[in-house]
C-alpha cells in the first residue's frame, strides 16, 4: 500500500490494524509539525469524516494507496480569525436594519431576515472554537478590554439563545432591543477579541 502524504511517499515502522488507526497515526504525525489535515483520500477518493469513520474499522491491507493533504495550522486559523471578522461589522449593519424594520411595524420582513443573521452569528461562534481546538487554546487566556474571549463567546451565545426565545414568544420588543443595542454591544467585544487572537497567532 502506498502512503503519500503532502505529495510525498511515507513508510511506517509499523502498520496499524485499521484503517482508522492509520489515519489517526497520520493525523498526529502532521500535529506535531503544527499542520492540520485537509483532506483524505483512499483509493483516490476523497472521504469527508462520516465516510471516514465508516471505514475506519477496515484492515489496511484492502487499501491500495492513502494520500492525506495537510495545511499549515496557524496559518489557517489566522484566515479564519480573518473572515470571522470581516462578517462582524455587516453583521451589526444588519442587526440595526432588523431593528428599524421592527419600529417600522414591518415584522414579517424582519422575521425573513432574523434567521438567516442568527446563522452566520453562530458560525462565528464556531470558527472561533475550531480555532481554539486547532491550537490547544484556552479561550480564558485570551483578554482584552478587561473581559476574556471565553466570556464574550458565551455571552453572544446567550443573546442568540435569547434572541431565538423571544422570536419564539412573539416579542418583538425583546427582539429589537437585542437587536439595535445588545448585538453591537457584543459585537465590539467579539471584533476586539479576534483581533487580540489572531495577532497572538500570528506572532507565535
Amino acid at each position: 500500500m502506498e502512503i503519500i502524504v503532502d505529495g510525498r511517499c511515507r513508510r511506517l515502522e509499523k502498520m496499524p490494524e485499521t484503517v482508522g488507526g492509520l489515519l489517526d497515526l497520520l493525523k498526529e504525525s502532521v500535529k506535531a509539525d503544527q499542520r492540520v489535515v485537509m483532506a483524505v483520500r483512499l483509493n483516490g477518493e476523497e472521504l469527508d469524516i462520516q465516510a471516514q469513520q465508516r471505514i475506519a474499522p477496515q484492515r489496511p491491507c484492502e487499501l491500495a494507496s492513502v494520500e492525506i493533504e495537510t495545511a499549515d495550522a496557524r496559518a489557517l486559523c489566522v484566515a479564519t480569525l480573518e473572515e470571522a471578522a470581516r462578517h462582524i461589522q455587516p453583521l451589526v449593519d444588519e442587526c440595526g436594519r432588523i431593528g428599524e424594520l421592527i419600529d417600522a411595524g414591518r415584522r414579517e420582513e424582519s422575521l425573513s431576515r432574523i434567521v438567516p443573521c442568527l446563522e452566520v452569528w453562530s458560525t462565528l461562534i464556531a470558527a472561533v472554537q475550531k480555532v481554539a481546538i486547532l491550537l490547544e487554546l484556552d479561550l480564558k487566556e485570551v483578554v482584552a478590554e478587561d473581559s476574556t474571549l471565553a466570556e464574550v463567546v458565551m455571552r453572544l451565545a446567550e443573546v442568540l439563545r435569547a434572541l431565538t426565545a423571544d422570536i419564539d414568544a412573539g416579542d418583538f420588543v425583546a427582539v429589537r432591543d437585542a437587536m439595535k443595542y445588545e448585538m453591537p454591544e457584543v459585537a465590539g467585544k467579539l471584533d476586539s477579541h479576534l483581533e487580540a487572537l489572531s495577532s497572538a497567532v500570528s506572532a507565535s
